[in-house]
């Protein structure tokens, strides 16, 4: 959660903590599993269990936890490289790993009718706008155009950034020279 409401008590918690009187019980992130290890981003928290193993009303947050995607509520990922972007978003996972599964893709560009990519501009400075599946391409957009991702790469400014998927909760920003850099032989 990202206010601070403590997470609700389940059946499962209140049954661990009659297992832990005086104890505390920890309410694990739903992208791992709830009987596993969990990396210390992973645990929301801990209810504080007393002496007659009953959850006592006392939450501490852990303040290492990184919400999930699936904590966040963000759809299924469509396909390998939104799962990898989902991952990015929330701290789960790399923008190499991202980066990576770019690099092997065809992605979707919002386009002018022109054969030039569109270069947009915000408070952070110049990007182009790249999706990952046609279908989640804003409709106000006329023209898209799919192009393998190595292949835009090379069209775009090194001063400018590529934004995958803008306008979703899972978008990510990253520099274009960041991406050449890591490029491979490079």
């Amino acid at each position: 959660m990202t206010d601070n409401t403590p997470p609700p008590i389940t059946p499962a918690l209140r049954k661990a903590a009659a297992e832990r009187p005086g104890g505390w019980v920890y309410v694990i992130d739903p992208f791992f599993p709830q009987d596993g290890n969990v990396p210390p981003y992973g645990i929301e928290g801990a209810w504080k269990v007393d002496d007659e193993g009953k959850i006592s009303g006392e939450f501490q947050r852990n303040a290492k936890y990184r919400p999930s995607p699936v904590k966040l509520g963000m759809p299924k990922p469509g396909d390998d490289i939104e799962r990898h972007l989902q991952l990015a978003a929330t701290g789960y996972g790399t923008e190499e790993s991202l980066t990576n599964a770019l690099r092997s893709s065809d992605v979707y560009i919002p386009g002018d009718g022109t054969a030039e990519t569109v270069i947009y501009s915000d408070s952070q400075g110049d990007f182009v706008a790249l999706y990952t599946r046609p279908e989640i391409v804003p409709e106000n957009y006329r023209f898209i155009e799919r192009v393998p991702f190595e292949t835009l790469l090379h069209r775009l400014p090194g001063d400018a950034a590529v934004v995958v998927n803008p306008g979703t909760p899972s978008s990510v920003r990253i520099p274009v020279a960041a991406l050449i850099q890591g490029g491979p032989g490079r």
